[in-house]
């Protein structure tokens, strides 16, 4: 951590670097007797000490050692390392230290020990008072804007806490407290946090101004040796911590006994959190409703600094709505690996329990859903398919909506703490019912919209509702069936990329022709040296060729009807030649388009000119290569039909709606679902 001095956390001033060499020498000769001034004062007698102030100052005022064998001007000050604050580093050695975990195991087991004494007065206090409501019969704190110091007499019969919560308070240490919270201030700071997520060194500084007014100073013996005050202002921050987390412990408690006196197992308990999936069957359910809809997302947001704060060992609590950490190492290990691998790709089409049962059902939420191809939507998007209703996928988005405000102070917070906190804002926001209230209404009003949509499709053209819902199952079937296929896919991508290495075959041969023609005395010697490697290119992609026409073979040809073999490779390269000059058109139109701006300076303009060239020299390639095989096809096969070969200038003034036709009928049955 870099250091800091100062009113308002400023950075050090930075030292200004001599630029000449007479410069660079006082300075060293300066610094050498900086050092041997600290070295004497290092040498002090006994007795005698350097005040922390003091060597403070000297850490400031000391720039770090130079030697003279570094030369000055090409030292940049902007890549050296700023000193560490002296404090800083104090409180991060104490923080790591055996002595500060020590002390926090002992606390957290202090804790433990006075938890259910606790409780079993909290609940009491609690159920006779209406959770310290009633002030008829609860008013012995009941000064709102009180701030006060004063003698507690405890008992040795019982529990320091229990006598505080009998009085209405919670004590900020479990043993020996000296800060002692009002439970309706704990209630308040726990509603507030549900809804606001309001940190609790803000609120403790907020709390602590609105009891200034009217309220005495309370006042500590001062722990800082730089300080001028023997007393400073009592902190609240630590106390008021420790209290805080002691009346979430019992609200928890207050839960568990409430699942206890109704003997709700894990079922019941997944019930009350989601009754629709959990919850027992209505009237009504259709037999193709699916019994669960679990949606799955990650979150790298919600993650926390490793080393900001000290876990106690063997103190980790899993919260009710997490899952143990070794229930998810057994499940892990009692999973097939073929099912784990399959989870791990995101291959949904090849998930086995879906291909052997058929009881899982795969989809997208809706929002992410458009962005994929057709076929992914036909299958997958839930408004594209039965069963879903009007779960749109997107509930985990709202709750990491909901979950974010707790991003930045978790990030230092211990893993218990962390837990807790997403535990209890989460189980607020399942509380609310709002967000089910609203989603209701908007799921009513697409109703009303879709069945006057469908009204007036009825009086326009005289048919049913059912006329449209069989055309549309029609039309999703045959979509469906023209669909590739997995090794459909994969032939056709080999095909694609037999055809690039064929044009860059072609494209290095007439290379190696054009520096051929070149006389030797004008070649330069990267163009010989260039030369020398070009026949090992192209045996490098003769190879490459072969490879893949091996993978190929014959069969994939021979299925397709309505031509020979040659011919229908001749077509499916014809295909690919043209869909890829397409794309190079579409690339100099979008580059022109961004070449035409206004407003764009000299350099943008030199840049987005090497780009044009660069797009323009591309489509040339792609018009050359579909050309070669379009000529050839019509020259070798003589179709009823000539394919086009239009000029370079006829296809650079083509647009992208008019681009020059598709192949005959003919074409289309001799090579079914090349030109779809």
């Amino acid at each position: 951590m870099r250091g800091f001095r100062g009113e308002g956390g400023k950075k050090p001033p930075k030292i200004k670097r001599p630029k000449t060499n007479k410069g660079a020498i006082f300075l060293n000769e300066t610094n050498r007797s900086s050092q041997q001034f600290l070295q004497a004062n290092n040498q002090l007698p006994s007795g005698q000490s350097v005040t922390p102030t003091q060597q403070t100052n000297l850490d400031h005022d000391n720039p770090p050692d130079l030697s003279t064998n570094i030369d000055m001007q090409q030292t940049n000050p902007e890549e050296e390392p700023e000193p560490i604050d002296p404090q800083v580093q104090r409180l991060a050695e104490y923080l790591q230290s055996q002595n500060y975990r020590r002390r926090k195991e002992l606390e957290e087991k202090n804790w433990e020990e006075v938890y259910e004494s606790m409780f079993s007065s909290f609940f009491q206090c609690s159920t006779k008072t209406s959770t310290w409501g009633d002030l008829e019969k609860w008013d012995h704190d009941w000064k709102s804007h009180s701030r006060k110091q004063s003698q507690v007499d405890f008992c040795q019969c019982q529990h320091n806490q229990v006598r505080l919560i009998q009085m209405g308070y919670i004590g900020g240490s479990p043993k020996y407290p000296k800060t002692a919270f009002s439970i309706r201030l704990l209630r308040l700071h726990h509603i507030m946090w549900k809804h606001s997520a309001v940190p609790i060194s803000p609120f403790s500084r907020a709390v602590d101004e609105f009891l200034d007014a009217h309220n005495p100073l309370i006042l500590v013996p001062s722990n800082n040796n730089e300080s001028d005050y023997a007393f400073t202002p009592r902190q609240w921050r630590r106390t008021l911590s420790s209290a805080v987390n002691a009346f979430r412990e019992m609200l928890r408690r207050e839960e568990l006994l409430s699942e206890s006196l109704l003997s709700m197992n894990p079922i019941d308990k997944m019930a009350d959190i989601c009754p629709p999936c959990y919850g027992p069957q209505v009237p009504g359910t259709r037999a193709d409703e699916p019994n669960y809809i679990v949606c799955m997302d990650g979150n790298f947001q919600h993650r926390r600094h490793e080393a900001a704060s000290v876990e106690v060992p063997g103190m980790l609590k899993t919260p009710s709505l997490f899952i143990k950490p070794d229930e998810v190492a057994q499940m892990e290990l009692s999973m097939n690996p073929a099912l784990h691998n399959a989870i791990e790709g995101d291959v949904r089409h090849q998930f086995p329990e879906e291909r052997e049962l058929n009881l899982l059902k795969f989809g997208t939420s809706v929002f992410h859903a458009y962005v994929h191809e057709w076929s992914c939507q036909l299958r997958y998007n839930p408004r594209l398919n039965q069963g879903w209703g009007m779960s749109d996928g997107e509930g985990l988005e709202r709750i990491w909506s909901f979950l974010s405000p707790l991003i930045s102070p978790l990030r230092y917070s211990t893993k218990n703490h962390r837990l807790v906190a997403l535990n209890i804002r989460m189980n607020h926001h399942n509380d609310m019912g709002k967000i089910n209230t609203d989603r209701g209404k908007h799921v009513e009003q697409v109703m009303k919209d879709s069945q006057d949509v469908l009204r007036a499709l009825e009086e326009q053209s005289g048919l049913q509702w059912n006329h449209f819902k069989i055309q549309w199952e029609r039309q999703r079937e045959i979509q469906l069936s023209t669909i590739e296929t997995a090794t459909e896919k994969e032939t056709r991508e080999q095909v694609e990329e037999l055809v690039l290495l064929e044009d860059k075959l072609r494209e290095t041969h007439q290379e190696m022709i054009e520096l051929r023609n070149t006389r030797r005395r004008n070649r330069t010697d990267a163009q010989n040296r260039h030369l020398q490697q070009l026949p090992d290119t192209l045996v490098m992609l003769e190879g490459e060729i072969e490879s893949i026409l091996d993978e190929l073979g014959t069969d994939y040809f021979q299925n397709l009807q309505g031509g020979s073999e040659a011919e229908i490779k001749a077509l499916i390269k014809i295909k690919i030649s043209k869909s890829k000059l397409y794309e190079a058109k579409v690339g100099v139109i979008e580059m022109q388009k961004r070449w035409d701006q206004p407003r764009s300076g000299t350099r943008v303009q030199h840049r987005f000119k090497k780009q044009m060239n660069s797009k323009m020299n591309m489509f040339k390639k792609k018009w050359i290569s579909y050309n070669n095989r379009a000529t050839s096809f019509n020259s070798d096969f003589s179709p009823e039909v000539p394919l086009e070969t239009p000029s370079f200038d006829d296809v650079k003034a083509f647009g992208i709606d008019n681009f020059f036709g598709a192949p005959a009928d003919w074409i289309i049955q001799a090579s079914p679902g090349l030109w779809t």
